[in-house]
């Protein structure tokens, strides 16, 4: 499907979905709609998005009811597993936060993942890539161990850097952790690693 839904400055968008799904989104935000099935006939529906800017909404119809269905999320820190849900994703304090307004959602990424399953149950979600600061303040072995991980979501980063939709939508975010990956390359250089 890779459509893209998009809202400006002073915008704001709802998107109802044959099956009554409802996508809302904020100011400067953007969605991609990777895929997007609904046949209760079948008893099949899949709905996955890319959440790649901006806060969003998103209240899962009567896709819920169906045996076989996929309906994910991916953020730029994390994806989200949904099962009938409703709930709020998006920036807040300089980090990446989910709110959960009703069913239960599952958030994960290298850092691990958390299952939010009663309402008002939230989360804020660490970037995966650590701070110079804070490798400085590790044991060598903690420190080796971040760089591993962090250079999993680098690989990550390498292919968003090649993709032109992906600079398009998210250039200046992409440049700073390309920035940032090139740092904990260089450190993990230092000490010694592969």
């Amino acid at each position: 499907m890779k459509d893209e839904l998009r809202t400006g400055a002073t915008g704001r968008m709802q998107v109802t979905f044959r099956d009554n799904t409802v996508l809302t989104l904020g100011e400067n935000a953007s969605v991609l709609i990777d895929r997007y099935v609904y046949d209760p006939d079948k008893g099949i529906g899949e709905t996955v998005l890319q959440a790649t800017k901006g806060a969003f909404r998103f209240a899962t119809g009567r896709i819920k009811e169906l045996k076989a269905k996929t309906i994910a999320i991916s953020t730029p820190v994390a994806d989200i597993a949904v099962r009938g849900t409703e709930f709020w994703g998006g920036s807040i304090n300089a980090k990446y936060g989910v709110l959960l307004l009703e069913g239960e959602v599952t958030v994960s990424n290298q850092a691990g993942s958390v299952t939010l399953s009663a309402p008002g149950q939230g989360t804020d979600i660490a970037s995966r890539l650590p701070s110079e600061e804070s490798l400085d303040t590790m044991s060598l072995e903690q420190s080796t161990e971040q760089i591993k991980l962090a250079m999993i979501t680098c690989a990550r980063v390498a292919s968003l850097e090649a993709n032109p939709l992906a600079r398009l939508l998210r250039g200046d975010e992409i440049k700073a952790l390309a920035e940032r990956c090139e740092l904990i390359k260089a450190r993990q250089d230092s000490l010694g690693g592969p």
